[in-house]
């Protein structure tokens, strides 16, 4: 497919794809994968590679059970606007420590008991790995911001509800699933240095 280079820059710039800007990706799938070979940012560091490993920061409450278990919600954003994460091949772990730590006292205006715990992390190969119907489920943008060039968005471009193997999974079971594949590609919280 001839992909207009100029229109997927439109695309992840536009302020009113935000919100849903993964559910509009999975209406245009061959388009989509298409633009996930291509930068998106104007401050981009290259495309996200499939040997690079991506970081999602871990906040509580909001992402952490009482247990301390990691919530599948954490990954909610994966479903809709995009799941905020950081390339480790673009930044060290402490930087990202350390822009967690300043989101987390920036929340705080307004979420007075939000605070970063560290993060977690996934190969971006196994994120691409699933498969569902010879279509990939999800994909990893480059979508780097001027004070955060590290930064990379994951999206389901497959929502299973219609396309699953399972074609009787229900629209909410099928983003249980999706959460809960995220949940088990990333691995153990890692903790900054105090």
């Amino acid at each position: 497919m001839n992909t207009d280079t100029a229109e997927h820059i439109e695309f992840f710039n536009k302020e009113e794809n935000q919100k849903e800007k993964c559910k509009l990706l999975a209406e245009n799938y061959n388009k989509t994968i298409e633009w996930e070979k291509l930068s998106v940012s104007e401050y981009s560091p290259g495309v996200v590679d499939d040997n690079e490993f991506i970081a999602r920061q871990i906040f509580t409450p909001i992402h952490v059970e009482e247990n301390g278990e990691i919530k599948t919600a954490a990954f909610d954003d994966a479903l809709n606007k995009g799941l905020s994460v950081n390339r480790l091949k673009c930044a060290s772990e402490d930087n990202i420590h350390k822009s967690g730590e300043l989101k987390a006292e920036h929340d705080r205006q307004y979420r007075p008991d939000r605070q970063y715990i560290g993060f977690i992390k996934a190969e971006v190969s196994t994120i691409r790995s699933f498969w569902e119907c010879e279509k990939r489920v999800y994909t990893a943008f480059d979508t780097a911001l001027k004070d955060t060039p590290h930064h990379s968005d994951v999206c389901v471009i497959l929502f299973g509800e219609n396309n699953s193997v399972e074609p009787k999974l229900s629209k909410k079971t099928a983003k249980i699933r999706r959460r809960l594949d995220l949940k088990r590609t990333f691995g153990n919280l890692i903790e900054p240095v105090k």
